[in-house]
């Protein structure tokens, strides 16, 4: 794990009911479309990389984030 980098979301941010969700970035792909820079970025969660077993998928799109955020 020393060269490996950390993503950490955090929802309800200084709120009672925070969520913070730990991940270890495995592989990062950049693309290039004329002016702009897209980096596509694939995680697994830390807990499991800690345990030694493979994580769940999860994805985290606008969409859902936009839901939740509603939600909340």
């Amino acid at each position: 794990m020393v060269n490996l980098r950390k993503i950490k979301v955090i929802f309800n941010k200084k709120m009672l009911n925070e969520k913070v969700f730990e991940f270890l970035v495995t592989k990062i792909t950049e693309e290039h479309e004329k002016d702009h820079l897209l980096c596509k970025v694939e995680c697994e969660g830390l807990a499991f990389h800690e345990l030694g077993r493979r994580g769940y998928t999860y994805t985290l799109s606008f969409d859902d984030f936009d839901l939740d955020y509603k939600n909340w």
